[in-house]
């Protein structure tokens, strides 16, 4: 195997983990018992890489929306949102418990306007992302 698929497969098993301890433990502060600085270099960069995820996975669904052309289109996307928050809870509580590092929410962010552009909603208005809105800090900042 190559120096950069083995790199891949430890960067691969180190988001796993950590996605797997977070759903676990509900703390998405469990980051530091895994080795982020050795294979990621840094938290900024493990939190980017579960964005992506997390932003693909919202992207998938909100095209499900879009081809199926629903009666009402917000709420089947916060529909298909709670889908997703059950089959990746622990990217949604580290995503959320990190809500308010620069990183996140420039992505965060960008995702927002890309649902906005594509959808003509508002993520940040879902009945199920308000709901949760208070409790973690907003995981879409809602300004603007």
């Amino acid at each position: 195997m190559s120096a950069t698929y083995d790199a891949t497969r430890r960067r691969y098993r180190l988001i796993t983990a950590v996605l797997d301890d977070v759903a676990a433990t509900g703390d998405p502060s469990v980051v530091h018992r895994h080795p982020v600085a050795e294979t990621l270099g840094d938290l900024d960069t493990l939190l980017l890489a579960v964005h992506a995820r997390w932003s693909t996975a919202v992207l998938a669904r909100a095209d499900d929306v879009l081809e199926s052309v629903p009666d009402d289109p917000v709420r089947a996307l916060a529909s298909a949102l709670h889908e997703l928050d059950a089959a990746l809870p622990g990217a949604r509580l580290l995503l959320d418990g990190h809500a308010e590092r620069p990183v996140v929410a420039a992505a965060q962010d960008r995702l927002r306007r890309r649902i906005r552009a594509d959808l003509d909603l508002d993520l940040a208005e879902l009945p199920s992302v308000r709901a949760r809105c208070p409790v973690r800090g907003a995981w879409f900042r809602l300004a603007g």
